[in-house]
């Protein structure tokens, strides 16, 4: 719904909300919500002041475009804020936790959150997958919550049967199976509620600085306390508290607060606003964790993954989630490192730069280059520090976020590595390998591994043979790493083959 503020000093709201004005002479240094220095505050006061005491003159909105083929007996319904420039999270979202099979025993459907377009040829998408729903509002933040409200109302007459509304971004990654069992554990009375990532006494915002958050409507110096609304979900009876209450109160910039303002004004308060925080926080926000399987399995939402990474880690993740609850988690850690090359930039690990202003540097910034390995105990290398400097002190080897090559390469102090750690999401080549064997005649290295081998030709090895490595057994040749030259022992880094199979060396 679209609203048309107007004030009506002859108005006044319920004697709940006419709160008292206070005194906000910036000399006595109260209310520190408001900056006296910006030439706004006083008018930002007095606009709020007026908040319970406006009315919303409601103009009907018009739900453009809808779905056609929504299960009636749907309880599980997902709508997630997206815009017609984003088709890539949507198609992703689709192959990825956007399978309604994950959600079972619940019937689930998912759609999309859209204003409207002046392209007509982004209907395709919704004829193709029959999934988005559009009302004619321009997409921005200002509009999230007309995208609320129209979701809101279709969802009540689309899905009589809804029990739990999910309400999200499109560049979260959710776990449906951490959030299916979340749901098992929550008692969904008639209520209602709404659970999320709390956010606690968060201030309003009147500088101009703070751009879109800047709210000059809200008559509080701070918000009740309201879910992020990255990843949130409430009961049916809260959706209707909500859809019921947003055409009478003046529409804030923050939509998440202004979710709990509905409920308040419903007769509603913090105790109907539930933080998730076990098993799990329902919402994290993840850096140099962020392809970490386990990390993933053992979380609900997690936020700010690219379409890219999602997709690249979905398929690891479903193979093997199981593993995480197993003595051996550990070994697959790494599995998904390549597909975020932020953190895992090393990876490729392209060649220093020999000469030129670049030289000693490393990193993303300069065309992911590594530093050198065979000057180990100069300034020069073999450590890349987070500023992108190659070096050997303790700031540029030993610090989170530093990168040594030299524990990468398959040598030290001229020792070839005696174990060699192989992750790959085949778990039957994974597991530690021992240096077994050389023929330098033959040029071939060999490593066997341990544990595990029902017979000999069952035996799998890492093996060198001329400019390849393999890993293999009588049986198969699984993996193949081609490397650029000859080297007398094996090195890693940029060596990833089928299986998303990398190496490290555990001991020299």
């Amino acid at each position: 719904m679209c609203h048309i503020m107007e004030e009506e000093d002859s108005l006044a709201g319920d004697d709940q909300y006419d709160y008292d004005d206070g005194n906000y002479d910036c000399a006595d240094g109260e209310n520190q919500d408001f900056d006296c220095k910006k030439e706004n505050a006083v008018d930002a006061v007095s606009v709020a002041r007026s908040y319970w005491k406006n009315t919303s003159i409601v103009e009907e909105y018009r739900v453009i475009k809808k779905p056609k083929n929504i299960n009636p007996r749907t309880d599980l319904l997902f709508g997630i804020k997206s815009q017609w420039n984003k088709k890539d999270r949507r198609d992703v979202i689709r192959k990825t936790y956007g399978n309604t099979t994950f959600y079972k025993p619940y019937v689930a459907n998912f759609v999309f959150l859209i204003g409207e377009t002046d392209n007509p040829s982004n209907y395709d998408e919704l004829d193709q997958h029959d999934d988005i729903l559009v009302g004619n509002f321009v997409d921005s933040f200002q509009n999230l919550t007309f995208k609320d409200s129209m979701f809101f109302a279709w969802a009540l007459e689309a899905a009589p049967h809804m029990k739990i509304c999910y309400k999200g971004d499109d560049d979260i990654f959710l776990n449906p199976f951490s959030f299916v069992q979340l749901l098992r554990n929550q008692s969904i009375t008639d209520e209602p509620y709404i659970w999320g990532d709390v956010m606690y006494n968060n201030k309003r915002r009147t500088d101009p600085s703070y751009g879109k958050y800047q709210d000059l409507v809200w008559n509080e110096d701070l918000y009740p306390n309201y879910t992020s609304g990255a990843c949130l979900f409430m009961n049916r009876a809260a959706v209707e508290v909500i859809h019921e209450n947003i055409p009478k109160l003046p529409i804030i910039p923050i939509d998440d607060a202004f979710l709990a303002i509905c409920m308040r004004n419903g007769g509603y308060g913090y105790e109907n606003v539930i933080n998730i925080e076990k098993p799990s926080k329902i919402l994290k926000y993840p850096e140099i964790e962020r392809t970490n399987l386990c990390y993933i399995e053992h979380s609900i939402g997690l936020h700010k993954y690219e379409p890219e990474m999602l997709e690249c880690l979905w398929p690891k993740f479903l193979e093997q989630r199981k593993i995480c609850y197993m003595e051996n988690s550990t070994e697959i850690s790494k599995i998904g490192y390549h597909c975020d090359m932020k953190y895992h930039w090393y990876l490729r690990k392209i060649e220093p730069f020999q000469d030129g202003q670049n030289k000693g540097r490393c990193g993303i910034e300069f065309n992911y280059s590594s530093c050198p390995l065979e000057d180990w105990d100069s300034d020069s290398g073999p450590c890349c520090s987070p500023n992108h400097y190659c070096g050997s002190s303790k700031d540029h080897c030993s610090c989170f976020e530093c990168i040594d090559f030299k524990n990468m390469h398959m040598t030290k102090q001229g020792k070839c590595c005696k174990k060699v750690k192989v992750f790959s999401s085949r778990s039957d080549i994974a597991g530690i390998y021992e240096y077994s064997s050389q023929n330098e005649i033959y040029g071939t290295f060999i490593y066997e591994r341990r544990g595990l081998v029902k017979s000999e030709e069952e035996l799998f090895v890492l093996e060198k043979s001329e400019q390849t490595w393999y890993i293999a057994n009588q049986k198969e040749s699984v993996v193949a790493f081609s490397i650029n030259k000859i080297e007398k022992c094996l090195e890693t880094g940029e060596m990833f083959g089928e299986y998303e199979t990398s190496m490290m060396c555990t001991e020299y």
